[in-house]
């Protein structure tokens, strides 16, 4: 009879579960080791508090960096209708919708940076330049 491999997943517990149990659904065992700590965004960054109010799209690379990170950086927005609020992927802009922004950019042709990119650069950034 053959092992069930067993896995070690380099990824963040707090994001690592949905990994494990469907790795679990299929017998095979995974350890979940996490070479990084997510930590919230503190308010009194004054560096945050600066860059932010400067910016004029916001990118969000994962569910986890909203969870962390979208409190804080709304709070240092000064004027939201001026700033693009953009999604690598579909997972990251539902969550960000769940946190009540209404228009999240996010790509339209498959997903990741690149996409991302693609239609930023196409539909936003360089849209009245043409």
């Amino acid at each position: 009879m053959t092992k069930n491999p067993v896995v070690l997943i380099t990824r963040p517990k707090e994001i690592s579960g949905t990994l494990e149990k469907r790795l679990s659904e299929f017998g095979i065992g995974a350890y979940t080791y996490s070479p990084i700590e997510i930590l919230p965004l503190e308010a009194t960054d004054q560096l945050m508090a600066t860059v932010v109010k400067d910016v004029d799209i916001v990118i969000f690379v994962s569910p986890i960096s909203v969870e962390m990170g979208f409190g804080t950086i709304s709070k240092l927005i000064h004027d939201p209708s001026r700033q693009i609020i953009a999604a690598v992927g579909r997972s990251t802009a539902s969550v960000l919708k769940s946190f009540g922004v209404s228009e999240v950019i996010s790509p339209v042709d498959g997903s990741g940076a690149d996409a991302l990119v693609n239609n930023l650069i196409t539909n936003y950034v360089l849209r009245d330049k043409n």
